[in-house]
């Protein structure tokens, strides 16, 4: 049995519809430098077209969100970012409120080469 073309049209534009519809919300409702946050994968084809610049990417959101973005990772994950370059936000991570904020075992394990120093300790030996 061959599929006639009313047929395909049916299933290709109840897929396509959905994207167009969140691109067209997303892209005109939100500043033109800021990813689409899309519903399955979040911004992560924003990040690997960009993989080759990352750094000079992330400055340019941080710049275009007012210094603070929240980055989500895909739907089935629970990677969860937020970047910051708000010299307040980052005076109160680092000197007021360093308990709140601890960096875990994971952390120290990926740091290892700076076993021990501010970067690694948690609690009051960092103080």
């Amino acid at each position: 049995m061959a599929l006639s073309s009313p047929q395909l049209a049916f299933p290709v534009v109840a897929l396509l519809v959905p994207f167009y519809y969140f691109f067209i919300k997303y892209r005109i409702s939100a500043n033109l430098h800021l990813p689409v946050k899309w519903p399955l994968v979040g911004i992560l084809p924003a990040i690997l077209v960009n993989l080759n610049n990352v750094h000079n990417y992330i400055t340019l959101l941080l710049s275009a969100s007012s210094c603070n973005f929240k980055v989500h990772g895909p739907l089935t994950t629970s990677m969860q970012f937020f970047l910051t370059s708000d010299p307040r936000n980052v005076w109160h991570i680092f000197t007021s409120n360093h308990a709140n904020y601890p960096k875990g075992e994971e952390f120290t394990v990926v740091f290892d080469v700076m076993r021990g120093s501010f970067f690694t300790v948690d609690g009051e030996p960092c103080r």
